[in-house]
Parts: structure tokens; C-alpha cells; sequence
């Protein structure tokens, strides 16, 4: 039964991540078609998918029904708007590339570094906190300082960013990726803010 009950949800979770996929490169796909998939283009759309196929990995599905409660509406509410954001970032970036020059090479290798380390501290982050990693800011009853919390305050929002404007810059769409962090940084800095305010108080 509950072997049944993990093979569905793997299930589920594969067939979420190729809609996933699908939905990221529309714009490439429409636009250009299978042709229009460059390496760059290629290693960004793996990039997002490993992303995703990680966090859902990691994150715990046996938290409590307890902590299911949503403490901070305003937080959630964010969260949405920058997945919505994301995605409309990773489209724009798809169509400012396929009009530029692809032979950035500078640009893409900072925009690959920037997609890693954002991958490996989004990952690191959900590990170290486990079942509390949510998209609400909560308080529970310690501080993590263990794992990558004891070199960073704030792992994942850094890693957010990281993956937000390494994407766009890994394809060659620098104002994609400008338009990123105009948007983004404030963002993180007021969720940030919050966090720490709420840990500290």
C-alpha cells in the first residue's frame, strides 16, 4: 500500500515536471520550433527542470496537518506572483534570444555559474530546514544554524535570485535577466526583512 502510494506520487510528480517543461519552452517551441533549441537554450530548459525536480524532491510531504495553517497571507501571496513572475521572465528571455547573436560565451558562462549556485542553495536550503521549508514566514521553536544556514541567513532567496537571473543570462537575454533583478532584489529584501523580523521577535 505504501509502496503504491509512492509509486503514484513519483508518478504524478514525473508527469507534472513534463507539463512543467513544456510550459517553460513554449515560447521557443512556438516561435521556432525544435530548431530553435540551441545548447545554451537546451542547457537553460535543464537547468529550470533539474531546479524543480530537486526542490520537489526534497521538500518533506509529511508535514503536519498542523503546520498546514497559513500564518502570513501576504507571504503567500508573493510566492504566487514571483512563480507567475518567473515564468514570464523565463518567456521573455526565450524571445529576446532569438534575435541575438549566440556567441556570448562570457555571458553564458556567468549566467550557468549564477543557475548552479542558485540550484545548490535552493537545495541545500530545503534540506537543512526539511518539513518547515514553506513559502509562509513562520516562526517555529529554533533557529537553523545547521548545514548551509551556518555560512548563509537566507540560502533560498539568494538562490532565487540566482536562478532568476542566471537563466536569462545563461541564454544570452541580458535585459531579461536586468529586468529580473529590478524586480526580484526589492522583493527578497522585504521577504528577508520579514523572515528576520519574525525570527528575532
Amino acid at each position: 500500500m505504501v509502496l503504491a502510494k509512492r509509486t503514484d506520487r513519483v508518478g504524478c510528480q514525473l508527469a507534472g515536471h513534463v507539463v512543467h517543461a513544456v510550459v517553460l519552452m513554449a515560447p521557443t517551441l512556438v516561435l521556432a520550433g525544435f530548431d530553435g533549441i540551441s545548447w545554451a537554450v537546451g542547457c537553460f530548459a535543464i537547468g529550470i527542470i533539474a531546479a524543480a525536480m530537486l526542490e520537489s524532491y526534497f521538500v518533506s510531504h509529511d508535514v503536519r496537518a498542523s503546520d498546514a495553517t497559513v500564518q502570513d497571507p501576504t507571504a503567500i501571496y508573493v510566492a504566487r506572483l514571483v512563480g507567475l513572475f518567473l515564468l514570464a521572465i523565463f518567456w521573455s528571455a526565450q524571445i529576446e534570444q532569438l534575435g541575438r547573436d549566440p556567441r556570448w560565451l562570457v555571458i553564458h558562462a556567468a549566467g550557468a555559474a549564477l543557475l548552479i549556485l542558485g540550484i545548490v542553495l535552493r537545495v541545500e536550503a530545503i534540506r537543512a530546514l526539511g518539513p518547515r521549508f514553506v513559502s509562509d514566514i513562520r516562526c517555529d521553536d529554533m533557529l537553523v544554524r545547521d548545514g548551509i544556514y551556518g555560512w548563509l541567513r537566507h540560502p533560498s532567496e539568494i538562490g532565487l535570485l540566482a536562478i532568476a537571473i542566471g537563466g536569462p543570462l545563461l541564454i544570452g537575454s541580458p535585459v531579461s535577466a536586468s529586468v529580473a533583478a529590478m524586480f526580484l532584489v526589492p522583493i527578497s529584501l522585504w521577504r528577508m526583512r520579514r523572515e528576520d523580523v519574525v525570527l528575532v521577535g
